[in-house]
Parts: C-alpha cells; sequence; structure tokens
C-alpha cells in the first residue's frame, strides 16, 4: 500500500523546482499506510486539490488547528469535499475550525461519527455547502442536496 514516504514524493518539490502534480484535483488514499501528517503536507503544497477519500481526516485537522495562526494558509486551500468517519469526542472542537480554515467547502460527509447539536449547528456555518451526509450507524446514511431539497435538520 501506499506510504507516508510516496506521498510525500508528490508533497515535495524536486531539487528546487515545482511542486509535483500541481494540477491534482482527487486523491483517494483511503486503506494506506498514510500518516495524517503526510496528508497535511500534501494539502498546504497542493492547492488545487479539491477532495481527499482518507479515513482519519480528524487527524489531518489537528495540524490545520495548530497552524492556524497562518492567515494566508486559509486562502490557500481548496478543499471543497471533506469526510468524516469514526469521529467521536473533542470532534466538535475540531469541526467548529473547519468553518474558517475551509471556506470554499460544498460538500460534507459525516459517517459513524457523533452528530450531537453543538456538531449539526456547525454545518450551518458553511456558507457553499450543496452536498451533506449523515450517518451515525452502520445501516443508516441520509444525503441531502440543497439544490434538489430543504431539509431542517436542526431546532432553533
Amino acid at each position: 500500500p501506499v506510504s507516508s514516504k510516496g506521498l510525500g514524493f508528490i508533497s515535495e518539490s524536486q531539487l528546487s523546482g515545482p511542486h509535483p502534480c500541481q494540477q491534482l484535483g482527487y486523491l483517494n488514499i483511503l486503506e494506506t499506510n498514510v500518516e495524517p501528517s503526510g496528508v497535511y503536507q500534501f494539502i498546504i503544497y497542493h492547492k488545487n486539490i479539491q477532495k481527499i477519500e482518507y479515513e482519519s481526516f480528524e487527524e489531518v485537522l489537528k495540524f490545520f488547528i495548530a497552524e492556524s495562526g497562518e492567515e494566508g494558509l486559509q486562502k490557500r486551500i481548496g478543499l471543497r469535499n471533506l469526510n468524516f468517519v469514526h469521529c467521536q469526542g473533542s470532534f466538535t472542537q475540531t469541526f467548529q475550525k473547519c468553518t474558517q480554515m475551509f471556506t470554499a467547502l460544498d460538500s460534507i460527509s459525516l459517517m459513524k461519527s457523533d452528530l450531537t447539536n453543538h456538531v449539526l449547528e456547525n454545518i450551518t456555518q458553511f456558507q457553499s455547502l450543496t452536498k451533506l451526509e449523515l450517518g451515525n450507524s452502520n445501516f443508516t446514511q441520509y444525503t441531502v442536496y440543497f439544490h434538489e431539497n430543504v431539509v431542517q435538520f436542526w431546532k432553533t
């Protein structure tokens, strides 16, 4: 399987040249040996990446939170899709930071995760959201496309 070393190869510039694969828009690294720090570095150096399939995205976000003081970082990140699987506990705070860091998001998937009121309240902060997938068990999945229908999923 792909490792952090392999991902690092397409993340780092080669012999003072540009970073490779700059036009890459989609990356699937599910069921690999890639570490969250490698995914973080990949995103930093690939501003055109829009979607990454990866199981431990919550761990990747912790690197962004640690570096959140760098204001230009937010404007360089073009991720439009985030997938979260098996997120528990402190996920609410991590997810809240996403509203500030990933302003271009149009799709969020929360599967087998704690769907607390605080998490659901943060969803309303994403201004460009057009697709939302919610599924908090192994057997349920709900997909909402906002251009097709509007569903109230929280109380005010």
